[in-house]
C-alpha cells in the first residue's frame, strides 16, 4: 500500500469512527432535560404500541414471527429506557442512580418515569 492511500484509509477510518460516535451521542447522550426525556419517551412507547398492534393484528400464519418481533422490541426499549433516557435524565436532575432499582420492581417503572418527568434540572456550577 503506497503512503497516500494509507492516510487516505485511515482518513476514511477515523472519520467512520466519528460519524458512529456522533451517532451514539445522538441516541445515548449524556444528559436529557424534561422536555427531551417525555419526546423519547413518547416516541419508545408509540414504537412498542405498534409492535403490539402488529402482533395483535397478524394473521395467523404470522402471529409467531409477530412475537418474536415484539418480544425483541420490548427488550430494546427496556434497555433503552435504562441507558438512553433514565441515566442521562437522572444525571441532569443530579439524582442519584440507585433510583434505576425501580424498574425491576413491579410498576416501579411508572413510579421512575413520574420522577424522571417532574424533576427539575440543576446547574452544573
Amino acid at each position: 500500500m503506497r503512503r497516500d492511500d494509507y492516510a487516505l484509509h485511515k482518513a476514511k477510518a477515523v472519520s467512520v469512527k466519528n460519524l458512529i460516535m456522533a451517532q451514539a451521542s445522538v441516541f445515548f447522550p449524556r444528559i436529557l432535560t424534561r422536555k427531551q426525556y417525555l419526546i423519547r419517551c413518547l416516541i419508545v412507547f408509540a414504537i412498542v404500541a405498534g409492535a403490539l398492534l402488529f402482533f395483535v393484528g397478524a394473521p395467523a400464519d404470522l402471529v409467531r414471527l409477530a412475537g418474536i418481533l415484539l418480544q425483541i422490541v420490548a427488550l430494546l426499549a427496556f434497555l433503552y429506557n435504562i441507558f438512553g433516557l433514565s441515566i442521562p435524565r437522572l444525571r441532569n436532575a443530579q439524582l442519584t442512580f440507585l433510583r434505576l432499582i425501580l424498574v425491576f420492581v413491579p410498576f416501579g417503572a411508572l413510579v421512575l418515569f413520574a420522577i424522571c418527568a417532574t424533576a427539575r434540572e440543576k446547574s452544573e456550577s
